[in-house]
């Protein structure tokens, strides 16, 4: 009798330790983040829930690429998040922290002009999207998940998405197909997010990482 009464009291508290991790985390869905503990309870919820992915994702990635072409630079600030890098002391780059709308929309006006792409795009459509599975939700594999290590204070992500868009661009002597990966972050009473790995320095413009799986 005694031994089943332990063996109660310990599920019990284990049961409690586990809630009180879950309202801790608040959810957050990044396994590099959390602890190894909570990966199987994000791989169920994200098995369960892979064929209901909010119509309003791939609106948002659309709407982000349209206001990029159009110049339309502090919209589509508002749509995303960006990684701001900075040169360590031994050469490299490093993320420390969330680029500002003025250096987003700077950065943009510099490499695009003011009036947006001089590469329109004439077409574009989000093939798929799907959430992003837990093992791949690792900065190695997509750094542009290092933004959710800078959220405002009290803004929690959620669930993070992966949308497979494509698109044509028409430039005034070519055109080209291409197709892109875009991951976007559910953030917890401030709507979805598309993350954006950044660009390391003034060599490497924004554009080269938003259509760099374009096929000439």
């Amino acid at each position: 009798m005694r031994h089943d009464l332990r063996f109660i009291l310990v599920c019990s508290a284990f049961f409690l330790i586990g809630s009180a991790l879950r309202l801790a985390t608040g959810g957050l869905n990044l396994p590099w983040i959390s602890a190894g503990a909570s990966r199987s309870s994000t791989a169920v919820a994200a098995g369960t829930e892979a064929e209901q992915v909010p119509p309003e994702v791939a609106t948002t990635v659309l709407d982000f690429y349209r206001a990029v072409d159009k110049g339309r630079y502090a919209e589509a600030f508002a749509l995303a998040l960006e990684n701001r890098w900075s040169e360590s002391a031994d050469g490299g780059y490093q993320v420390d922290g969330l680029a500002s709308e003025d250096q987003f929309v700077t950065a943009l006006t510099d490499e695009l002009g003011a009036n947006g792409m001089e590469l329109n795009i004439i077409s574009i459509e989000a093939v798929d999207q799907v959430v992003l599975p837990p093992a791949e939700q690792m900065p190695e594999k997509h750094p542009e998940l290092r933004t959710l290590k800078f959220l405002p204070a009290g803004t929690r992500a959620g669930r993070v998405y992966q949308v497979y868009v494509k698109g044509t661009l028409l430039g005034r002597c070519s055109r080209w197909d291409w197709d892109k990966h875009v991951l976007v972050a559910q953030l917890r009473g401030d709507g979805l997010r598309i993350l954006l790995p950044g660009a390391k320095g003034p060599r490497q413009p924004h554009n080269e990482e938003w259509f760099l799986d374009r096929n000439p």
